[in-house]
């Protein structure tokens, strides 16, 4: 039996199969038939006792399409600025052919390049032998790229006033355009007291849909200086009277733009409270109360402290002072810095005052000036102007605060010796009674 089968041939060669005395069955089988509907024929020879027969195949014979095997990848990426498609990966029909033999992949509803996630769809159409397919979804993604960006502050160091403080941060460098956001200074958004403070700040880029924010970059330090107060000082007990020990000066605040307290004062430069007299250079650093928030003010002025010595002592000179004498008699020395200052008053004038008296007895009294006054040169230079030492006399004979009156016969002659050691016995009562005038010397 042969067989015409469209799309193939005709006259091809059956296979005989089974057959009994009145039957027999022939079959041809191919591969090669294409999707779709084929007539099909046969035509029998006879043998024998057989009859030449034919016939065909009612309906023809139907090759359906087969489903091919497609494989669509999706993307993942970070933006870039540039388009991106879903790739496919692979088509492969059911007797191992692949590619276009097989059919087309249609990905260009999944092209992106904004930053998104995105439910796209790919379709496929076969080639005669295959079916197509339909919409098939596929999830593509496009993450957002992260910038970079250095932050820096551009108002420190700032110094303490007392109100709240904020860092200003600009923007150094950066890949991207952007703003600055969010700024902490030591964590919060101000701060008031001085100190250093670790600065963070956010970069927004000004593209949000493409770009990420970085969020608590650090952006150096911002520093809150100590203020500098003001302090005048002033030294408040001086003048003092030498009296052989250290003294200190008393050193207040005269004015101040905050509240603070006077330490470490010195005088001319040395810590150490002065002996001698002299006048001596203050100076005392400020400590504010608020150490936290203001410097200390070093080696600030104060003034002078003054400590006298038993100094320019008033002495009196009767009229019967020769005229050629009477310069030499106006600035005696008696040692040590002590000098003496003359005065010429009429005779029978008063007496001179009990602070005058008393001085010029405690001048008398200091052994370097005692000392100096009894030697030969100032003993005759004192007799020769007959200077009357009416205060040492008075002093002697009477009290500091009372003087006994002067007997004209001591009044003639300088003191003697034995005079001074008269005065000798007397030196606590006579620095008594110098103390307040020697202040005003």
């Amino acid at each position: 039996m042969n067989f015409d089968i469209a799309g193939i041939g005709t006259g091809l060669a059956g296979t005989p199969g089974a057959s009994t005395a009145n039957t027999a069955t022939w079959t041809y089988t191919t591969s090669a038939l294409t999707a779709g509907n084929h007539s099909v024929s046969a035509a029998y020879t006879h043998t024998g006792s057989f009859q030449d027969s034919s016939g065909s195949l009612g309906g023809g014979q139907t090759v359906n399409k087969a489903n091919a095997t497609v494989v669509v990848t999706p993307y993942n990426v970070t933006y870039d600025g540039n388009p991106h498609t879903a790739a496919v990966t692979s088509i492969t029909g059911v007797n191992g052919e692949t590619g276009a033999t097989v059919g087309t992949v249609n990905v260009s509803g999944t092209t992106h390049t904004t930053a998104n996630t995105y439910n796209d769809t790919w379709t496929f159409t076969g080639t005669a032998n295959y079916n197509n397919i339909g919409a098939t979804p596929i999830t593509d993604v496009i993450q957002k790229a992260t910038p970079t960006a250095t932050l820096g502050v551009t108002n420190s160091p700032q110094t303490y006033t007392g109100s709240p403080q904020a860092a200003t941060v600009g923007i150094t460098a950066s890949s991207v355009p952007g703003a600055v956001a969010n700024i902490l200074t030591g964590g919060s958004a101000t701060k008031t007291n001085a100190g250093t403070y670790a600065v963070t700040a956010d970069f927004v880029p000004t593209d949000t849909t493409n770009y990420n924010s970085l969020t608590g970059l650090s952006a150096g330090n911002f520093i809150i200086q100590k203020a500098n107060p003001t302090a005048t000082l002033s030294v408040t007990n001086s003048p003092v009277t030498y009296n052989g020990s250290p003294q200190s000066a008393t050193v207040s605040i005269s004015a101040s733009s905050v509240p603070g307290a006077v330490v470490n004062v010195k005088y001319n430069g040395s810590g150490t409270a002065p002996t001698n007299a002299a006048t001596y250079t203050v100076t005392a650093d400020f400590v504010p109360t608020d150490t936290t928030n203001y410097n200390t003010l070093s080696n600030q002025s104060a003034g002078s402290f003054v400590s006298s010595a038993v100094g320019r002592c008033p002495f009196i000179a009767t009229s019967r002072v020769p005229p050629r004498l009477k310069g030499r008699a106006k600035d005696a020395s008696f040692g040590s810095g002590a000098t003496a200052r003359a005065t010429t008053v009429s005779k029978g004038s008063s007496s001179p005052s009990a602070s005058a008296r008393a001085c010029t007895a405690s001048t008398l009294l200091r052994p370097s000036a005692r000392a100096a006054w009894l030697t030969k040169r100032t003993f005759l230079a004192v007799a020769s102007i007959r200077v009357k030492w009416r205060c040492g006399l008075a002093i002697a004979s009477g009290s500091p605060g009372n003087p006994a009156p002067v007997p004209k016969s001591a009044m003639r002659e300088p003191a003697s010796s034995a005079l001074a050691e008269r005065l000798s016995s007397r030196w606590a009562e006579t620095i008594a009674a110098c103390d307040s005038m020697l202040v005003r010397l």
